[in-house]
């Protein structure tokens, strides 16, 4: 954050590279911003993890995947594409997530296998980072 500026926020369509926006702007949005990261994770799951998100640059936010999250997780009997083989939802570039599982995905695509307080990975949501073991609270910013 020496320059000042956040990954991930305010991608816009046909951009090569995963874009960035000024963190001050960023940060003035939000009352609290903590930052998390995953444990034990390698330069080469890194690497592939950065590789996915940049295959989904310009991407729609998918609504309806969020509101299907947000149903299962109140009725917790309802089966939300628990037993979907994620395979297939990783490998169709065309497949847009909101903002948690597109990290969750991401992550289970690098290899990475730590675990997201149990929830699937279609169904995580911030605090699950929050909660989990397998992340670090590395900071936070109050503006």
């Amino acid at each position: 954050m020496g320059n000042k500026k956040v990954i991930g926020y305010d991608v816009k369509k046909d951009v090569q590279e995963v874009d960035v926006a000024e963190f001050d702007d960023f940060a003035s949005r939000y009352q609290r911003l903590i930052l998390v990261k995953p444990k034990d994770i390698s330069e080469q799951q890194r690497s592939l993890f950065i590789n996915f998100l940049r295959k989904r640059v310009g991407l729609p936010y998918n609504t309806i995947l969020l509101h299907q999250s947000l149903w299962s997780r109140i009725v917790s009997t309802i089966k939300n594409k628990e037993d979907k083989d994620y395979k297939e939802v990783l490998e169709d570039l065309k497949q847009a997530f909101f903002c948690s599982n597109l990290i969750s995905m991401g992550l289970f695509k690098s290899g990475w296998k730590g675990d997201f307080n149990k929830v699937t990975l279609l169904n995580v949501w911030p605090v699950d980072f929050l909660v989990s073991n397998d992340f670090e609270k590395i900071g936070q910013y109050k503006p």
